[in-house]
C-alpha cells in the first residue's frame, strides 16, 4: 500500500478544523469524536461509475478527527429505492464513535423480494452481481453471479463503488486525510476493480465493519459471507434485515451457504413486528451460514429484547428492539432518520452495542 508521508487538512469548503497530526486508534472512545461529513458524487469518484442527480442520491462521508478516531471504517448500504440522505442521524452518530463512514450509493432500485419472489436462484444472482459485478469473479477461481433483472458490472458494483469512493477521499489533495482513508485500500494487480489512482486493488477488509439496512442489510450479509477466506469482515451489522424468502414460504437457499467471515462476527437488530418486511429475519438469523453453526453470533444465537434501546443486551448478536406504528415504521425504526420522534428513545445504545460493544473483532 502507498504510504503518505503528512497528514492533509478538511478543507475549508467543509467548514473543518485542521487536524493536528498523523494515526488513530482501535480503541473504544469515552467521549465523542468531532466528525466533519459530505456528500460525494458517484461519477465523480471512477471511470464508468454511473451518477444520479441530487444531493440526496450522493454517497455520504463521514471523516472523524484525529483526536480520537479508529483505524476502522463503516460502509452501510441502505434499504431499497432510499438515498444515502435518509440515514444521516445513524452515519453521524458512528462517526462521533471514531469510524470513518461510508453511506454508499448503489444500485438499489428494486425490492430483490419483488424481483425474485418464487425463484430461489434469481436471489443468489441479483444479491452477487449487485456485489460483485456481472460475471466477475473477486479473484481467480470465485463464483461469478449474472441475473437478467439488474445489470451491474464491475465499476458499479457494491464493492467495485466502495474502491472507487475511498481512492478519491485519499486523493482529494487537502480536502481530506489521505493518510486516513489510504488503510482501507490494498492494491493487487490481481483485482477486477480499478481505482482512478490507486490501480487495481480490493478494500481492506480487516479494517471494514460493513452493515446496511433492509435489502441493504442483504448485501452486506451476501458480501461477508462470500468474500474469500482470507479476507473476512470485521464485523456485520443488519438492521432489519436479511428477509430474504421463496414465496413466504421458506428462506432463500443462500442464508444457509457457508459464511467466509465468522458467523461470530454477524449482529443484528428487528423490531417485533415488521410485517412483510421482516417476517423471516428471525428464521433467516438462525439459519444464516448453515445448519448446525448457529447463524447470527454463532454459539451465542438467542434473541434478546432490549426494549426502547436501553435493556441488557445480555452479549447477544441478535437483538429486537421496541417499536410500534405499523408495519413499515418499526422496520424502519431500526435505521432510518426519526424527524418527528416515533421511533424508540434509546436506540442510539443498541446501535453502539451493535457497531462497538460485545466483543472486540
Amino acid at each position: 500500500m502507498r504510504a503518505r508521508n503528512a497528514c492533509r487538512t478538511l478543507a475549508a469548503a467543509f467548514g473543518a478544523a485542521v487536524l493536528a497530526a498523523c494515526g488513530s486508534s482501535d480503541a473504544p472512545n469515552l467521549a465523542p469524536v468531532t466528525t466533519q461529513s459530505f456528500h460525494v458524487a458517484p461519477g465523480d469518484t471512477g471511470d464508468g461509475i454511473s451518477n444520479t442527480l441530487g444531493q440526496d442520491r450522493m454517497h455520504y462521508v463521514v471523516e472523524p478527527a484525529h483526536d480520537g478516531r479508529r483505524n476502522a471504517l463503516i460502509v452501510f448500504l441502505g434499504g431499497t429505492s432510499s438515498t444515502p440522505s435518509d440515514y444521516t442521524t445513524l452515519a453521524d452518530h458512528l462517526g462521533s464513535l471514531g469510524y470513518g463512514v461510508i453511506d454508499l450509493r448503489y444500485p438499489d432500485g428494486r425490492a430483490v423480494g419483488s424481483l425474485c419472489n418464487t425463484n430461489d436462484v434469481c436471489f443468489t444472482n441479483v444479491r452477487g452481481e449487485t456485489a460483485f459485478g456481472a460475471n466477475i469473479a473477486y479473484e481467480a477461481g470465485a463464483s461469478t453471479y449474472s441475473s437478467l433483472i439488474v445489470q451491474v458490472d464491475a465499476a458499479n458494483s457494491i464493492i467495485g463503488r466502495v474502491v472507487a469512493v475511498i481512492d478519491y477521499l485519499a486523493n482529494l489533495d487537502d480536502a481530506t486525510d489521505a493518510d486516513y482513508w489510504d488503510q482501507f485500500l490494498i492494491a493487487d494487480a490481481a483485482s477486477p476493480y480499478i481505482a482512478k489512482h490507486f490501480g487495481p486493488a480490493y478494500p481492506n477488509w480487516s479494517k471494514i465493519i460493513i452493515s446496511g439496512h433492509s435489502q441493504g442489510g442483504g448485501d452486506a450479509a451476501f458480501i461477508a459471507m462470500h468474500l474469500p477466506a482470507d479476507s473476512p469482515v470485521k464485523r456485520v451489522v443488519m438492521l432489519s434485515s436479511p428477509n430474504d424468502n421463496v414465496d413466504g414460504l421458506s428462506s432463500a437457499s443462500w442464508i444457509s451457504d457457508a459464511s467466509t467471515t465468522p458467523l461470530d462476527r454477524f449482529w443484528g437488530l428487528r423490531a417485533p413486528d415488521e410485517g412483510v418486511y421482516g417476517s423471516f429475519t428471525s428464521a433467516n438469523w438462525a439459519a444464516l451460514g448453515g445448519t448446525d453453526h448457529g447463524g447470527v453470533g454463532g454459539d451465542d444465537g438467542a434473541e434478546q429484547d432490549i426494549g426502547d434501546g436501553s435493556g441488557d443486551p445480555a452479549g447477544a448478536h441478535r437483538l429486537v428492539l421496541d417499536s410500534s406504528g405499523g408495519a413499515l415504521a418499526e422496520h424502519n425504526s431500526t435505521a432510518v432518520n426519526d424527524g418527528n420522534d416515533r421511533f424508540p428513545a434509546n436506540r442510539e445504545s443498541a446501535w453502539d452495542y451493535l457497531f462497538d460493544g460485545g466483543t472486540s473483532d
